[in-house]
């Protein structure tokens, strides 16, 4: 009997802290899971809303090297000769100073359907973000951007595309950029443009200027769901250190 009691106690000591239930779903002892959801909502709602709030403020995008909004790719032919265009630098800048700007005045428009996509959260969903693993084992630490990301990349273009829009028409980008390219491809086609091999383009600002806005979004919810991953003292409240306090152990 004694020989008995010392073996179930050695195995009971080897088994695993963390087991699954009858379909290989995790079980945190000590953790329902309510708390679990309602731990991961809470990230992502101290995520968004921080990101939102200092990407909203005057230089949360043009301030922040990261993600300040440049020239597209496509007009990289501009930037090397604008030279050749008088005021040309002067506009460039002009551009990239309103493009910004446009995007801090619309940043808050993310906010109701990053709200929309929390709420949605299940506990499968929950339960998969707080432990994700990549395929090598590693802990993922920007597992609730991703899914963020997946639930509402084509609900925020809808709605942000329009509104960016606006808010660059308001600060004059697209009329800075409008004249910076009529600018250029007047030059493009004349016979000094032809010379150094310039060619008219007519990149899209309203697509790319979403596109580089959103991107930016993402990458500060992501660094802030790495702070609260990595660092306890970004859990700023008794849900937060509870949930994600399982990630500190071995």
């Amino acid at each position: 009997m004694k020989k008995l009691f010392v073996f179930f106690s050695l195995i009971t000591l080897l088994l695993p802290l963390n087991s699954c239930d009858e379909n290989g779903n995790l079980i945190v002892p000590g953790l329902t899971e309510a708390e679990i959801v309602e731990g991961l909502k809470t990230a992502l709602r101290v995520g968004t809303d921080s990101s939102v709030n200092k990407l909203n403020q005057v230089n949360g995008f043009f301030g922040d090297q990261a993600i300040k909004i440049l020239m597209p790719p496509e007009a990289s032919q501009v930037l090397d000769l604008i030279s050749y265009v008088p005021g040309g630098n002067a506009l460039v800048n002009e551009v990239v100073l309103k493009m910004n700007r446009g995007a801090e005045q619309a940043a808050s428009e993310a906010k109701p359907i990053f709200v929309n996509a929390v709420t949605r959260m299940t506990f499968t969903d929950a339960r998969n973000i707080l432990f994700a693993k990549d395929a090598a084992g590693k802990k993922v630490d920007s597992a609730a951007t991703n899914f963020l990301r997946r639930n509402t990349s084509d609900s925020l273009y809808t709605l942000f595309k329009p509104k960016l829009a606006g808010a660059l028409s308001s600060v004059g980008a697209d009329v800075a950029w409008n004249t910076l390219f009529i600018r250029w491809n007047t030059f493009a086609n004349s016979l000094a443009g032809q010379v150094v091999g310039a060619n008219a383009v007519n990149p899209d600002l309203n697509d790319y200027a979403t596109r580089r806005a959103l991107s930016g979004v993402f990458l500060k919810i992501r660094d802030k769901e790495k702070d609260i991953r990595e660092n306890p003292a970004e859990r700023v409240n008794d849900i937060l250190k509870k949930v994600f306090g399982e990630l500190d152990k071995p």
